[in-house]
């Protein structure tokens, strides 16, 4: 923590059986490309990076995130495309169709923040929403067109605040806080 800050951001996180999927997916596309895949333990879907925030700022951060989980049906997402940001060389997984219920949700979740919370200048740096999974980095273009088959189903059942802890060995990520979204 420098200077009483924490690098945070809130993000969907895999339950068991859709981090087994994603590492299944992941393992079958090893095979035909070279990158740095992110650590299993790391794979996530964000929602906002909020970036570097004062810690008297997280209290309110876990009141908006449990007040919106309150407001907030859970809901499932099909992931069926693979996609590769050529110039940061990303390669990630997303839908080829949002679910509007994630696009909803995201847009209540940034009002919120927007809205409730000083000191997040991080908050919109990075463009319109593009709901993804990040699976390797420095990976090299163009996708391969024979890659097998791959989607899973995801349901959303909770959010959490995130704490990221970056290293030399690179970046590890810890969820502070799960909210639950409510039974549909």
């Amino acid at each position: 923590m420098a200077s009483g800050r924490l690098r945070l951001f809130f993000a969907l996180m895999p339950d068991a059986r859709v981090l087994a999927d994603l590492e299944a997916g992941i393992d079958s596309l090893a095979p035909h490309l070279h990158g740095r895949w992110v650590a299993r333990n790391n794979l996530h879907l964000t929602l906002a990076f909020l970036g570097q925030v004062p810690v008297t700022t997280v209290p309110r951060l876990l009141e908006i995130g449990d007040l919106l989980a309150r407001e907030t049906p859970a809901f499932a997402m099909r992931m069926d495309r693979l996609g590769l940001w050529k110039r940061q060389e990303i390669l990630w997984m997303g839908c080829r169709s949002t679910p509007s219920e994630l696009q909803r949700f995201h847009q209540h979740l940034m009002q919120r923040l927007r809205a409730e919370v000083e000191h997040l200048p991080e908050l919109d740096c990075w463009g319109g929403f593009i709901p993804h999974v990040t699976l390797a980095r420095k990976v090299r273009g163009p996708l391969p067109e024979a890659l097998p088959p791959w989607h899973l189903e995801w349901p959303c059942s909770s959010f959490s605040l995130v704490q990221s802890h970056l290293g030399s060995g690179g970046a590890r990520y810890q969820a502070l806080h799960s909210c639950p979204l409510q039974a549909p």
